[in-house]
């Protein structure tokens, strides 16, 4: 049995207990996996990505892209001190902040999809539709 004290979790077997918001939570072990990786994605198919971190759909995507003139995205996952503005609100927060706000558990954040076009985040997967479409010529602002 293994005790970490730093993120409340118990692990037995294959098996962790986590706490968080009052909440308890059993689950399989998390896999590991590298939170430095940077996947294309030339938007022909889904993406699969390793381990336990799900299948990126492209049917999803084309649906909230629209008639966007994209060819190609990265998928990274959370470093530390990224910033989004999300449409309907004026001010750039952190996805920290934002992550805390919608009661994302903190060992989910480094799991959770960051899709970019360039250097900039423009979807959350799973959380904001498509940030930062130009509605009127098709493109994405980068």
């Amino acid at each position: 049995m293994q005790f970490l004290a730093a993120q409340a979790c118990v692990q037995y077997k294959g098996v962790e207990v986590r706490r968080h918001g009052g909440c308890l939570y059993v689950m399989s072990q998390l896999l590991q996996h590298d939170v430095t990786a940077v996947y294309y994605w030339d938007l022909t198919t889904d993406l699969v990505l390793p381990g336990d971190l799900g299948v990126l759909s492209l049917t999803v995507l084309q649906a909230l892209l629209g008639s966007c003139d994209v060819d190609c995205l990265t998928v990274r996952f959370r470093q530390g001190g990224e910033k989004i503005a999300l449409p309907q609100r004026k001010l750039t927060r952190t996805l920290k902040n934002y992550f805390n706000e919608w009661g994302v558990p903190p060992w989910l954040r480094d799991r959770v999809p960051l899709i970019y076009s360039g250097d900039q985040i423009v979807m959350v997967w799973g959380y904001t539709d498509f940030l930062l479409v130009n509605k009127g010529d098709g493109s994405v602002r980068t």
